[in-house]
This record gives C-alpha cells, structure tokens and sequence, in this order.
C-alpha cells in the first residue's frame, strides 16, 4: 500500500465514524410517515390507468369484433355475394380451399377473413399453378388466416 492508499484510508475511516454519529431526529421521522400515510394518488397515475384501462378496452373489443370462428368461416364460403367495405358487391369466384402448406398446422380456434388483392404469380407459393402470361394480372382473393397468422384457406373473388 502507497502512503497516498493509506492517507485516503484513514480519511475515509474518520469519514466513516462521523457518518455513523449522524441520525434522524424522531419528530421528523414522525412528520415522514404522516405525509406518507396520508398522501393521496398524483392527478397524473390517475390518468396513467384511466388511459391504460380505456386501450385495454378497446383492444379487446376490436379484437373481439374481428374474430371469427373456424366453423362460420366454412358457411360463409356458400354464401353467393359478400360486401366490400366500399359498398359494392363482388361475385365469389369458388368456396374455400385449403391450402396445402396448411395441412400440418394444428386447428386454428378462431380465424380471420382478409381480402387482398394479390398477384396471380404469387399464388404460386400456394400450390396453384399459373401460366406466366398471367402472372402479373392483379386478382381479389380472401384468406383464412388462423391467430397464429398463418393462412390456411383461400377464396378467390371477382
């Protein structure tokens, strides 16, 4: 140990020992607990959970209104016309297939309906064979696609 190290130790033991002398006078530990006990909730944690609960709410009833289930999806594929969020009518083409890349995933428990418009071409990673004249035409398909994000059937529509 340098004389410098020892010089520091012995000024850091004073330090030590008068730190150790110092304590808290009781009336203001008193006054400390009384404000505690008697604090109220800041305005801005109430706004932190009134806005936490009304997301959470929310969330859940859009989740809720989305959500279809595996079994209504199958009737609604013999249903002749659907609604488009325009208003006007398309003609569905055919009822859904099953796609092959989802013969080993396990049964969705809910599935959602999305209309994309896609390319023919990429059908393709489906299963489907298209010519490659074709390829590039934009068509209208709906997909089943399970909670897990996966598509497991398909509707084409005019």
């Amino acid at each position: 140990m340098t004389p410098q190290d020892s010089e520091l130790h012995e000024i850091l033991a004073v330090l030590r020992r008068e730190h150790q002398k110092i304590s808290l006078p009781a009336s203001a530990e008193e006054r400390l607990r009384t404000a505690i006990s008697t604090s109220r909730i800041a305005p801005r944690s109430r706004w932190v959970r009134a806005l936490a609960l009304a997301s959470i709410v929310v969330l859940v009833s859009w989740t809720a209104g989305r959500s279809v289930r595996v079994n209504s999806v199958r009737h609604r594929s013999r249903v002749p016309l659907t609604q488009t969020s325009s208003g006007a009518e398309d003609a569905v083409v055919s009822d859904f297939i099953a796609l092959p890349s989802a013969e080993l995933l396990p049964a969705p428990r809910e599935v959602r309906v999305w209309r994309v418009r896609i390319a023919r071409g990429e059908l393709a990673q489906y299963g489907f064979n298209v010519p490659p004249t074709k390829a590039a035409d934009l068509i209208y398909a709906d997909f089943a696609v399970g909670e897990d994000g996966l598509p497991r059937e398909i509707r084409f529509v005019r």
